[in-house]
């Protein structure tokens, strides 16, 4: 199984038993494939650079900061912690929210 591009880990259930997927479960997925086999996941809405957004997901859940751009799973975003600003990249696990008003 190590071999098989895009194969990652198989699911299981404990440390010995493999996990039993739903036939409803596979049959929803295989009705989203292209021709292809690959099933397409939707746009997540974007940011626009110089938006204010709250981190909801994270080691700095709750903190505001200012959204500067972003390409393909890496978005930048600018914290101030009192008098210093402070950039930080690569937000891996982390989820922005745009300012609720």
């Amino acid at each position: 199984m190590r071999s098989i591009y895009g194969v990652c880990k198989l699911l299981r259930q404990g440390d010995e038993q493999l996990a039993t997927v739903p036939d409803a479960a596979v049959a929803a997925l295989r009705a989203r494939e292209d021709p292809q086999g690959f099933i397409k996941l939707p746009r997540p809405a974007r940011l626009r650079a110089g938006q204010r957004v709250r981190i909801a997901l994270g080691p700095f859940t709750g903190l505001y900061g200012i959204y500067r751009g972003g390409r393909r799973n890496h978005d930048l975003v600018e914290l101030q912690l009192g008098q210093v600003s402070l950039p930080v990249g690569n937000l891996v696990a982390a989820e922005l929210q745009e300012e609720e008003n």
